[in-house]
């Protein structure tokens, strides 16, 4: 038996029962609709919630689904720190594809206000760059480009001692812009794209993932005033995100955090960290080299 799930769109389908009293989440945008459920499979205490996400279109009609489907087997196999993959896969009655995910607290976007950016101790923001850059490091490694990178699929948990950890989210479905020919396009996305791509879609690809997440740390340190929009050329429209440097100075980054996101997001893409293990190893080294400094003040 299965639950019928009427949307605002032209169109209908059906979650399977087990997927208890399940609930529309807004904002799901070009990639879907996204439902919170609790799974019910194993009786007694469900558990806590899940997300769904229910791809747009038959499979059968897509005529990129095999991408999409190798995609998803290649992350099937994987089991990333600070990633959030897909814990399951599977077809609906009418063929469209859904996705089934963990549910997080709320997106990083969602603490991003006002001119000062999140509320982080220097200590918490320091581990939230060092847990993307591993997100980012661990897709890359394995041979997969993220696509979508920016603070609306970044994730706020908290560990067991209470501390803010983030996820990386959506790596399953971040080439779905490119695949459908921009069809599926997040105009929001292309804020985040490198500069050299003039806002046009293109295929994704690690370097183009690292100027997205060090555009997001900008957001995440600037607030508003990092948003990427306001980077964009008045004649051309093309961004030139060399600015976003000078902002930071002022900021509550630490100097490591703003010498990282000044070599993600420089115009020069040949003076650009290549990926996510590079800009890893980056990082590594600048703390390293900070605790180096701090030991000889002490000296």
């Amino acid at each position: 038996m299965t639950v019928a799930i009427t949307t605002v769109e032209p169109t209908m389908f059906e979650l399977p029962e087990w997927m208890a009293n399940p609930e529309r989440r807004p904002g799901a945008g070009v990639f879907g609709l996204v439902f919170e459920f609790r799974d019910q499979r194993l009786g007694g205490d469900p558990g806590p919630k899940k997300i769904v996400r229910v791809l747009p279109g038959k499979v059968e009609s897509i005529a990129w689904h095999e991408s999409l489907r190798a995609r998803l087997r290649k992350l099937s196999e994987l089991t990333l720190p600070y990633v959030s993959l897909p814990q399951e896969v599977f077809e609906l009655g009418d063929g469209r594809l859904a996705l089934i995910g963990s549910l997080f607290r709320e997106p990083l976007a969602a603490r991003i206000g006002g001119e000062r950016g999140a509320e982080f101790t220097t200590g918490e923001s320091d581990a939230v760059v060092r847990q993307l850059l591993v997100a980012l490091s661990g897709l890359h490694s394995n041979g997969v480009a993220h696509g979508d990178v920016r603070p609306q699929n970044i994730f706020l948990a908290d560990d067991a001692d209470g501390r803010p950890t983030v996820w990386l989210g959506d790596a399953a479905i971040g080439s779905l812009t490119w695949l459908s020919g921009g069809e599926m396009l997040d105009r929001e996305a292309c804020f985040y794209f490198p500069p050299e791509w003039k806002g046009q879609t293109q295929a994704p690809n690690p370097q183009a993932d690292v100027v997205a997440l060090g555009l997001s740390l900008a957001e995440l340190f600037l607030g508003r005033s990092g948003n990427p929009q306001r980077f964009r050329s008045d004649s051309d429209g093309v961004p030139n995100f060399d600015g976003i440097s000078a902002r930071l100075a002022k900021s509550q980054a630490s100097s490591a955090t703003k010498r990282l996101i000044g070599k993600l997001v420089t115009s020069n893409h040949e003076d650009r960290l290549a990926d996510g293990t590079a800009a890893l190893s980056y990082w590594e080294r600048l703390q390293q080299e900070a605790q180096w400094f701090r030991r000889l003040r002490h000296w």
